[in-house]
């Protein structure tokens, strides 16, 4: 088995800050639990859990990170949890795990989930990996919304449990840019290199650059030129798939 580096144990975005869970994020913990959506498998049957199987629950999230490298941080805003994002095995694989996500529903529809999970795809380039993986509920729209923003597309990889179909959607890390354009030289961009003079790097660097987000090759070109960027929406194919929207973000088919 390849050792990968272990996953950053904090990240921060704009907006953001993704860390280690703490003690007092059991109450904010059971309210995302107790409002998951009954079609999804890790929703409360039988009762909700108690909040000695929560804490448990935490321990084992805590554990697993020391013992894979990888894990679910907790996401909060302002200081106040607003829910977990990060890297599981999952159904996947150590080497190539699942990205996973969920938020409070009072933090939905600010785009939270989008920022957190782009924020944790960067940190997983960071450990050596080549591929994460994303499982859905095939009527989880609102998931499937942020790994289209993701660049995710759809395998065709499904499977069926007793809740129903998982869609298998993928990304692979290798044309995630990092780089800045370098004036008087080039910009890396993915897997390409632009070639641009000191003004067209700048044009780079203004349309592209201070989001920090990938970029694609066409981009770069119409930038180079002075062009209008356009939002790149990579669409993650769902065909036959049920519409029907959830109760928020979670990307695991749990």
């Amino acid at each position: 088995m390849t050792a990968w580096r272990p996953m950053p144990t904090s990240l921060s975005t704009h907006r953001l800050s993704l860390a280690a869970w703490r003690d007092d994020d059991l109450d904010d913990y059971e309210t995302l639990v107790n409002e998951r959506d009954p079609r999804t498998a890790a929703a409360p049957r039988d009762g909700r859990p108690t909040r000695t199987d929560l804490r448990e629950g935490i321990v084992r999230l805590q554990n697993a990170t020391a013992e894979t490298g990888i894990g679910l941080l907790v996401v909060r805003v302002a200081d106040r949890f607003a829910g977990y994002c990060g890297l599981v095995v999952g159904r996947a694989s150590l080497d190539e795990p699942e990205l996973a996500y969920e938020l409070l529903s009072a933090y939905h529809g600010n785009g939270y989930a989008t920022e957190a999970a782009r924020a944790v795809v960067r940190a997983a380039a960071g450990t050596g990996r080549n591929r994460l993986w994303a499982t859905v509920r095939d009527w989880n729209a609102a998931s499937f919304r942020v790994l289209d923003k993701l660049d995710f597309e759809r395998s065709a990889k499904i499977t069926t449990d007793e809740f129903g179909q998982v869609i298998w959607c993928t990304r692979e890390l290798g044309a995630i840019e990092f780089g800045t354009a370098r004036p008087g030289g080039e910009r890396r961009v993915g897997s390409a290199t632009v070639h641009c003079s000191r003004e067209h790097c700048s044009r780079i660097t203004d349309a592209l650059g201070r989001s920090g987000e990938p970029v694609g090759i066409t981009d770069a070109r119409r930038a180079s030129m002075g062009e209008p960027v356009r939002p790149q929406h990579r669409t993650v194919r769902r065909s036959g798939l049920a519409g029907g929207g959830s109760r928020g973000p979670c990307s695991r088919a749990w």
